[in-house]
């Protein structure tokens, strides 16, 4: 089947996680605004993309981390050989970015999750893969017009509920509570103390996948843009 050979190429691009989704499956259980067939009606099923730990940033030259998106040039770069591979395989496709909007809203979070790359519902309210723990970034997302094998959620995973939840004591500003994540107390906080300018503390504070967590240079570069989007958010919403 020619996915195989399209997750392959994407692989060697970099790209070392993947899952599959039906789109009718997760449409079906998700809010109408979310649904994929909304973004392309003649979806039948969703790749996603994504890279876990650091091996993606490590694989850029110099001269492509000095420039303003490092990590989202080189996606948007790096696909360009899988998707002429899809075009020679003659499928109908369409490729979102969770770092481009053109005005619809996708949950690669939620689509994540359906497609075996983790548990969303965690304490930190982000997505944790059992190997790299909450160090995964989602960069793209397939939808294509065949129906696939979907991967397999990881519903027997659940990070959260035998955890002592360190990260809940490692947060300075207090947002990380069993009951949910207070993003207006985290923004406070970044706004005026850099404790968390090389990466979260709650998250690197994770059981799960320490050895993979981002630091350094890639560190500073992936907090400063989740800093603005948090405070962003804050923004729009006051």
């Amino acid at each position: 089947m020619w996915h195989k050979a399209f997750l392959e190429e994407c692989r060697r691009a970099g790209f070392n996680l993947a899952g599959i989704a039906s789109v009718t499956s997760y449409d079906s259980s998700t809010p109408e605004p979310l649904r994929l067939a909304r973004r392309f009606s003649g979806a039948r099923s969703a790749l996603i993309l994504a890279t876990g730990g650091t091996s993606f940033w490590n694989s850029l030259a110099q001269r492509e981390k000095s420039c303003s998106h490092p990590l989202d040039r080189a996606t948007v770069h790096r696909l360009r050989k899988p998707v002429r591979f899809l075009r020679r395989q003659g499928v109908c496709h369409r490729i979102l970015f969770p770092f481009r909007s053109s005005g619809l809203k996708v949950s690669f979070r939620r689509l994540a999750e359906a497609s075996g790359l983790g548990n969303a519902n965690t304490v930190l309210n982000i997505l944790v893969h059992p190997v790299y723990g909450p160090w995964v970034s989602l960069r793209a997302l397939i939808l294509v017009d065949q129906v696939l094998e979907p991967t397999v959620p990881l519903t027997e995973f659940d990070p959260c509920a035998p955890c002592a939840k360190p990260c809940i004591r490692a947060c300075p500003s207090n947002a990380i509570r069993t009951t949910g994540f207070e993003l207006r107390l985290c923004g406070i906080h970044i706004s005026k103390f850099p404790s968390c300018d090389e990466g979260c503390l709650a998250r690197r504070a994770c059981v799960y996948g320490k050895e993979h967590a981002y630091s350094g240079n890639e560190g500073f570069h992936r907090q400063r843009f989740a800093k603005q989007a948090i405070l962003q958010y804050l923004a729009r919403e006051s």
